[in-house]
């Protein structure tokens, strides 16, 4: 019950985060848990790439997206990025 709790207070200090012009990929690591890698606002040209760089290196991992859309090339690298490596995802 502590882990959903614990996921419950994380999910609602990302829901009072504010959204901006482009995308921002933040990561919110948990040390011996999940890391959540947060992507807020419009995905816009280079946010695939930016995401592959943020996520290397990282096995388990949690994907908030809080965006209303964008570029689909780039949401498709990080859906496809996403897929590959079995991240799960909250949108």
């Amino acid at each position: 019950m502590g882990r959903f709790r614990f996921t419950c207070a994380i999910l609602f200090a990302l829901g009072l985060l504010s959204t901006s012009a482009a995308a921002d990929i933040d990561v919110l690591a948990v040390p011996g848990a999940v890391d959540f890698v947060i992507i807020r606002g419009e995905i816009t040209k280079g946010d695939g790439d930016r995401f592959v760089e943020v996520i290397q290196n990282r096995e388990k991992v949690t994907v908030y997206l809080q965006s209303p859309g964008g570029l689909i090339r780039e949401a498709r690298q990080i859906g496809a990025e996403s897929r590959t490596r079995n991240y799960a995802t909250l949108v």
